[in-house]
């Protein structure tokens, strides 16, 4: 029987960013992993727009690490993390 994936995107996300998501999606429920279990948040930038920043790390690791190990994806691709925090803040 064949897996019927549900859209995960944010309708508030630019459309690379939401096609992105459900890439990301799409492939982890491939092999049996949960999308949410790797912390996925928007997040917005006067640079860069609306973006999305995930763990590359899923849940059952520490919360310090999958933070260290988080990445953006905004419509203008992949900023460098610590300068796109910096400026959000």
């Amino acid at each position: 029987m064949a897996k019927v994936l549900k859209k995960v995107t944010d309708p508030k996300l630019p459309l690379n960013v939401a096609i992105f998501q459900d890439h990301l999606a799409l492939g982890l429920e491939c092999f049996d992993l949960n999308w949410f279990d790797f912390r996925p948040h928007t997040c917005s930038n006067k640079e860069y727009g609306d973006g999305l920043l995930f763990s590359q790390l899923d849940d059952s690791h520490k919360e310090c690490c999958q933070a260290e190990n988080s990445l953006i994806v905004s419509n203008e691709g992949l900023p460098n993390a610590t300068r796109f925090y910096k400026q959000s803040t």
